[in-house]
């Protein structure tokens, strides 16, 4: 697999030493995962992603992001027992969107009520609140979509994996919250700013799933853009690696593209505010993708324990 670069230093956050134990206790306390689970899965160091992409954040969102993160990838350590209950991947997203639109948690889940818990800690103010529930809806959303496909590379995987890697949330929630702003309309909504955003996301998209390609091999699952580019643009394996690789790079370039255009303009909010956001959304990218090539849960012998288990299951 080629190696990726992003051309942004990654930074670590000083209090991540702290902050990295405290998250652990509290994610054990919540009896999310059985215990058998633990220790590989708190090994992959969701603090350490949380510490990367926020850098700039105080020691007390950090934590809260973190626990989200956390709880994050903690819902695919759960595969085998929602795909192993008919419907039940659709009932758990159902939950989600019944907190939601109502605050109401309709189950005894421990990981709903750690991820109400988390949410309702973070207190968002009313703008960045909108948002998060509109780019929570819109991943979950395409969750749904994604598990229509069933078990097999859907052509519509292509558009997506865009909403289903769920980096708005970092880019437009996290990376805000991290920094203490609430940016106006004027400014999100801006076509500019919303083509930025987008640039990344395709950028996380793409690292993604070159990155776990041979873990969700391992995992027997099939639903990965470069499998779609086999199964229906007639490439072979490496030439479908070779064509993902050069959308990387050209989404890398017209993202710092928009990125110049953006700091080039002028903005409701003062410039400094704009510049400090658009240093966390490239910080935020670029953490994600150290963190994607350092981290123990994208690797093979790691995963493959899980293979035989997954495989008696189609997406629900």
């Amino acid at each position: 697999m080629p190696l990726l670069s992003f051309p942004r230093a990654v930074q670590l956050s000083p209090y991540y030493v702290t902050v990295r134990p405290r998250v652990h206790e509290w994610f054990i306390s919540k009896g999310v995962l059985p215990p058998r689970l633990l220790a590989p899965f708190l090994g992959q160091d969701h603090t350490l992603l949380t510490s990367m992409m926020h850098a700039e954040s105080s020691p007390e969102r950090l934590e809260n992001i973190a626990r989200y993160y956390t709880l994050w990838f903690a819902m695919e350590e759960r595969d085998e027992e929602l795909w192993a209950r008919r419907g039940g991947v659709r009932q758990f997203y159902a939950n989600i969107l019944e907190y939601l639109d109502t605050g109401r948690i309709l189950s005894e889940d421990p990981w709903l009520l750690a991820f109400a818990e988390t949410v309702e800690g973070m207190a968002f103010p009313s703008l960045l609140g909108a948002r998060y529930r509109k780019w929570k809806k819109d991943w979950i959303e395409a969750e749904f979509r994604v598990a229509d496909y069933g078990n097999t590379p859907h052509i519509d995987f292509l558009e997506d994996r865009h909403h289903a890697v769920g980096m708005m949330l970092g880019l437009v929630v996290f990376t805000q919250y991290s920094l203490g702003l609430d940016l106006p309309d004027s400014v999100m909504e801006d076509p500019a700013m919303d083509d930025l955003l987008w640039a990344l996301v395709r950028l996380s998209s793409w690292q993604s799933d070159l990155l776990t390609l041979g873990y969700e091999k391992a995992r027997h699952e099939n639903v990965n853009v470069i499998n779609v580019l086999v199964a229906h643009r007639g490439m072979t394996r490496d030439q479908a690696v070779a064509e993902v690789c050069a959308w990387y790079r050209r989404d890398l370039a017209d993202a710092y593209q928009k990125l110049a255009a953006i700091l080039a303009r002028s903005w409701e909010a003062p410039p400094l505010v704009i510049d400090g956001y658009c240093n966390g959304l490239l910080a935020t990218t670029a953490a994600f993708l150290a963190w994607n090539q350092i981290t123990d849960r994208y690797s093979v012998e790691l995963s493959s324990q899980y293979a035989p288990a997954l495989s008696q299951h189609a997406r629900p």
